[in-house]
């Protein structure tokens, strides 16, 4: 993977996601895909190539399938800078990686009813990323989840990356339209004591 040539990194992908492919050792392989990420060499390669490699991971294996399983093996994760910034890395690729385009649908719909598998989905990612502020309330735009948007609202400020992100068009309507009584559209909530811990770091 820390080949020079991405040819070569490209080819080696699609050897491991054939031994992944196989029940039993897709776990193991994606332990060992995240443990490769850690550490100074580790970071320079997820800064280099992170992207790239989960790109090819979901289009060999399934999109859905390779996040549920990084974000199960980061839920428990005890560096908990390592896993926040595997986690902002993951949830860049979802945002913007063309292969993720239906896993994006799903988690829509999660949130409307969706199917069981969508709902195990979203739930999955939600826990995971938690480790990230940023990569959570990416998630609710993202999923529409409006009630827990306007707990993040209260914070202050936050809503402006709505506006800067196509992918989160979606959202602005829904924002545009709300069906909030008045009292959320006027007055914020009062500040939690973990909202306020939120504020204090912004």
């Amino acid at each position: 993977m820390s080949a020079p040539y991405d040819r070569v990194v490209l080819e080696s992908l699609a050897v491991l996601a054939t031994v992944a492919d196989q029940q039993e050792h897709f776990a193991p392989v994606m332990q060992q895909l995240v443990e490769r990420f850690r550490g100074p060499t580790g970071a320079r390669l997820l800064q280099r190539r992170g992207a790239t490699i989960v790109r090819q991971l979901c289009v060999h294996l399934g999109a859905g399938r390779v996040l549920m399983q990084c974000a199960s093996i980061l839920e428990h994760e005890h560096d908990l800078r390592f896993a926040a910034g595997m986690t902002q890395a993951l949830n860049l690729v979802l945002l913007t990686a063309p292969e993720l385009k239906n896993v994006r649908a799903e988690l829509r719909a999660a949130t409307k009813e969706g199917q069981e598998g969508e709902v195990a989905l979203f739930v999955s990612l939600y826990r995971c990323w938690a480790h990230s502020a940023g990569a959570l309330l990416s998630l609710l735009l993202l999923a529409q989840v409006l009630r827990d948007l306007v707990c993040w609202w209260c914070c202050g400020g936050v809503f402006l990356m709505i506006y800067t992100c196509s992918v989160y068009s979606r959202t602005q309507i829904h924002l545009s339209y709300t069906r909030y009584p008045p009292p959320y559209r006027t007055t914020p909530p009062p500040l939690t004591p973990s909202l306020k811990g939120v504020w204090s770091c912004m």
